[in-house]
């Protein structure tokens, strides 16, 4: 079993297959990341385009007294802020930008809200001194520090799947406070998502296609008659002794559902033959026998040559009808060979010998095989005989 295992893996159109596939992997990762990296990039670099393009505008126009006069609730009734939240509230409508506030830091050190361009009436709505949440309190802190806030990636949130940045507010020189807008990027975020997850599966599936077919073209260009030798008979084209082993294993679970029944055969006066004539002669009267057996059994029954003169046959079928078939066959190749035989000067001679699956007698196929070899044995020599 070993062996077996060793002599697979050695085999050229196996490593064709598993070098073409690892190839193939390397390649499409690398595309795939490439790829993925590229547009994620491009599209967090236009989110941030279009910020910046918000911030500026924003801050020319904002009214810097609220960074210093608003600390409280009380603060709505300012006017500074009723007119910036009335600003603010038209360019998240006119941006379709998610979120748009300012914020500062009180002398005690606390992060705060200063104005909010959403609604009064929306849940999210923060109040002039409601505390900013502890969790983007670095970010707050960044911006504080003259320094804009991009983010790496897009944010999956309690809130929803956002792109959030933080630009600071100047007065003059002087940060006073801070900017922070906030994108929906939820389509973005599961579009990127289901990338990751199916990417995967489609370089898998592109590896295991792309070995499939490297095998078939590797056999077609180095194999013209494009067989598989591991099963087929180099000589005459039918299945091999090996195939043949397979099949009667393979098939024996089906002796349940349909009958089966052997052909045996074996040509008479190979040796002389190659003796008189040479190897190459022998051949051709190997060749010419098989090509009378492969006719009689068409596409419905299985053909093998399972040594250097023997062949067999395996048929399937109603149990009523396999002994009808097994002399269909048999008389569709004598009288292939009675038509060869015309033609050449070398007479071909065959000796058959045949058996159905008995399950009185036979357990499995094996057994078939052996009465079929048996009584084809007996057919040669009855027939040396005569010829002596």
């Amino acid at each position: 079993m070993g062996n077996k295992r060793k002599d697979k893996w050695n085999r050229v159109d196996v490593q064709v297959c598993i070098y073409t596939a690892i190839l193939v992997l390397i390649a499409s990762g690398m595309i795939f990341m490439i790829g993925y990296r590229t547009t994620y990039d491009g599209m967090i670099r236009s989110l941030e385009n279009r910020s910046e393009s918000i911030y500026h505008y924003v801050e020319q126009d904002l009214d810097k007294s609220t960074f210093y006069e608003i600390e409280d609730y009380g603060g709505r009734e300012n006017p500074s802020y009723k007119s910036m939240k009335e600003k603010l509230e038209n360019v998240k409508a006119a941006t379709g930008v998610r979120y748009l506030y300012t914020a500062k830091k009180t002398d005690s050190g606390d992060l705060i809200y200063i104005v909010d361009g959403l609604s009064y009436d929306s849940p999210d709505f923060r109040n002039p001194g409601d505390p900013i949440e502890h969790e983007i309190w670095g970010e707050m802190e960044m911006a504080l520090q003259d320094r804009i806030v991009y983010p790496d990636d897009i944010k999956h949130t309690g809130w929803g799947d956002i792109f959030v940045c933080y630009y600071p507010v100047h007065d003059g020189n002087e940060v006073v406070g801070v900017l922070g807008i906030e994108f929906d990027a939820h389509s973005q975020y599961h579009t990127y998502k289901t990338l990751r997850i199916t990417a995967p599966f489609i370089v898998l599936l592109i590896c295991l296609v792309s070995a499939a077919v490297s095998v078939k073209i590797f056999k077609r260009i180095s194999n013209p008659l494009y067989k598989d030798f591991a099963n087929t008979d180099y000589l005459t084209g039918l299945k091999n002794r090996n195939s043949f082993e397979v099949d009667i294993t393979n098939l024996g679970s089906r002796l349940r559902e349909q009958s089966m029944a052997i052909i045996c055969m074996d040509l008479n006066n190979l040796k002389e033959i190659n003796d008189t004539y040479g190897h190459t002669v022998g051949d051709d009267y190997i060749r010419r026998a098989a090509s009378a057996i492969s006719f009689a059994v068409e596409k419905f029954h299985s053909a093998y040559r399972i040594g250097g003169d023997e062949f067999v046959i395996l048929l399937t079928g109603p149990a009523s009808q396999v002994p009808d078939m097994v002399r269909a066959i048999l008389a569709k190749i004598h009288s292939c060979l009675d038509q060869d035989n015309q033609k050449n000067e070398i007479q071909l001679s065959i000796a058959t010998g045949s058996a159905q699956y008995d399950p009185a007698r036979d357990k499995t196929l094996t057994d078939v095989y052996r009465r079929a070899d048996k009584l084809m044995y007996e057919t040669k020599k009855a027939m040396k005989s005569v010829q002596e």
